[in-house]
Protein backbone atom coordinates (compact mmCIF):
# COMPACT_ATOMS: atom_id res chain seq x y z
CA UNK A 1 0.00 0.00 0.00
CA UNK A 2 2.86 2.40 0.82
CA UNK A 3 4.46 1.72 -2.57
CA UNK A 4 1.23 2.53 -4.39
CA UNK A 5 0.80 5.75 -2.41
CA UNK A 6 4.41 6.73 -3.10
CA UNK A 7 3.99 6.00 -6.82
CA UNK A 8 0.78 8.03 -6.91
CA UNK A 9 2.49 11.00 -5.19
CA UNK A 10 5.38 10.78 -7.65
CA UNK A 11 3.01 10.79 -10.64
CA UNK A 12 1.08 13.81 -9.30
CA UNK A 13 4.29 15.76 -8.66
CA UNK A 14 5.55 15.02 -12.18
CA UNK A 15 2.28 16.20 -13.71
CA UNK A 16 2.29 19.35 -11.57
CA UNK A 17 5.83 20.23 -12.67
CA UNK A 18 4.68 20.17 -16.30
CA UNK A 19 1.52 22.20 -15.71
CA UNK A 20 0.54 24.70 -18.35
CA UNK A 21 1.16 28.35 -17.59
CA UNK A 22 -1.72 30.70 -18.25
CA UNK A 23 0.15 34.01 -18.02
CA UNK A 24 -1.81 35.29 -15.04
CA UNK A 25 0.62 34.11 -12.36
CA UNK A 26 1.62 37.73 -11.69
CA UNK A 27 -1.83 38.65 -10.35
CA UNK A 28 -2.16 39.42 -6.65
CA UNK A 29 -5.87 38.91 -6.04
CA UNK A 30 -5.78 41.03 -2.86
CA UNK A 31 -5.30 44.28 -4.79
CA UNK A 32 -7.24 46.01 -7.58
CA UNK A 33 -6.04 46.31 -11.19
CA UNK A 34 -7.20 48.67 -13.90
CA UNK A 35 -7.03 47.81 -17.58
CA UNK A 36 -5.65 50.19 -20.19
CA UNK A 37 -6.10 49.13 -23.82
CA UNK A 38 -3.43 50.26 -26.27
CA UNK A 39 -4.03 50.29 -30.02
CA UNK A 40 -0.81 51.92 -31.22
CA UNK A 41 2.84 51.67 -30.27
CA UNK A 42 4.35 54.70 -28.54
CA UNK A 43 4.69 56.81 -25.40
CA UNK A 44 1.58 57.32 -23.29
CA UNK A 45 0.83 59.82 -20.55
CA UNK A 46 -2.08 59.36 -18.16
CA UNK A 47 -2.83 62.59 -16.28
CA UNK A 48 -4.13 62.77 -12.72
CA UNK A 49 -7.61 63.87 -13.82
CA UNK A 50 -8.11 60.68 -15.87
CA UNK A 51 -6.73 58.44 -13.12
CA UNK A 52 -8.80 60.11 -10.42
CA UNK A 53 -11.99 59.83 -12.49
CA UNK A 54 -11.41 56.14 -13.35
CA UNK A 55 -10.08 54.84 -10.04
CA UNK A 56 -12.07 55.39 -6.84
CA UNK A 57 -9.82 56.67 -4.07
CA UNK A 58 -6.87 57.32 -6.38
CA UNK A 59 -6.03 60.60 -4.64
CA UNK A 60 -5.00 58.61 -1.54
CA UNK A 61 -2.46 56.38 -3.40
CA UNK A 62 1.26 57.17 -3.33
CA UNK A 63 2.92 57.29 -6.74
CA UNK A 64 5.78 55.11 -5.49
CA UNK A 65 3.34 52.20 -5.08
CA UNK A 66 2.18 52.18 -8.71
CA UNK A 67 3.30 49.44 -11.09
CA UNK A 68 2.24 48.39 -14.58
CA UNK A 69 2.09 44.97 -16.23
CA UNK A 70 1.86 43.75 -19.80
CA UNK A 71 1.85 40.07 -20.78
CA UNK A 72 2.58 39.13 -17.19
CA UNK A 73 5.74 41.26 -16.98
CA UNK A 74 6.31 44.37 -14.91
CA UNK A 75 7.12 47.22 -17.30
CA UNK A 76 8.95 50.43 -16.42
CA UNK A 77 6.86 53.54 -15.82
CA UNK A 78 7.67 57.13 -14.96
CA UNK A 79 5.61 58.58 -12.12
CA UNK A 80 5.85 62.37 -11.79
CA UNK A 81 5.37 62.28 -8.00
CA UNK A 82 6.37 59.52 -5.60
CA UNK A 83 3.99 60.90 -2.94
CA UNK A 84 0.31 61.74 -3.17
CA UNK A 85 -0.72 62.92 -6.61
CA UNK A 86 -1.72 66.50 -7.32
CA UNK A 87 -3.66 67.87 -10.29
CA UNK A 88 -0.47 68.36 -12.35
CA UNK A 89 0.93 64.83 -11.84
CA UNK A 90 0.89 61.96 -14.34
CA UNK A 91 2.18 58.50 -15.25
CA UNK A 92 4.18 57.91 -18.44
CA UNK A 93 5.12 54.62 -20.08
CA UNK A 94 6.10 53.13 -23.41
CA UNK A 95 3.54 50.72 -24.83
CA UNK A 96 3.91 48.22 -27.62
CA UNK A 97 1.06 46.66 -29.60
CA UNK A 98 0.16 43.01 -29.16
CA UNK A 99 2.64 40.80 -30.93
CA UNK A 100 2.61 37.02 -31.36
CA UNK A 101 5.00 36.07 -28.53
CA UNK A 102 2.25 34.69 -26.29
CA UNK A 103 0.69 32.74 -29.17
CA UNK A 104 3.71 30.45 -29.43
CA UNK A 105 2.07 28.25 -26.81
CA UNK A 106 -0.84 27.56 -29.18
CA UNK A 107 1.34 25.50 -31.50
CA UNK A 108 2.53 21.96 -30.89
CA UNK A 109 5.87 22.99 -32.37
CA UNK A 110 6.76 26.69 -32.04
CA UNK A 111 8.33 26.64 -35.53
CA UNK A 112 4.79 26.25 -36.97
CA UNK A 113 4.03 29.86 -36.03
CA UNK A 114 4.43 32.08 -39.09
CA UNK A 115 5.66 35.15 -37.21
CA UNK A 116 6.12 36.30 -33.63
CA UNK A 117 5.94 39.94 -34.71
CA UNK A 118 2.20 40.07 -35.45
CA UNK A 119 -0.70 38.58 -33.54
CA UNK A 120 -3.16 36.26 -35.24
CA UNK A 121 -6.03 37.78 -33.25
CA UNK A 122 -5.59 41.49 -32.50
CA UNK A 123 -3.01 44.25 -32.29
CA UNK A 124 -4.67 45.69 -29.16
CA UNK A 125 -2.57 45.25 -26.02
CA UNK A 126 -3.76 45.30 -22.42
CA UNK A 127 -1.78 47.08 -19.72
CA UNK A 128 -2.71 46.73 -16.05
Amino acid sequence: MKKILLLLCLCVSLLASRAQTYGNEWINYAQPYYKITITAEGMYRIPYAVLNAAIPGFSAINGSRLTMYNNGKNIPIYVSNSGLFASTDYIEFYADINRGEMETQLFEDSSYQLTKYASLFTSKAAYY
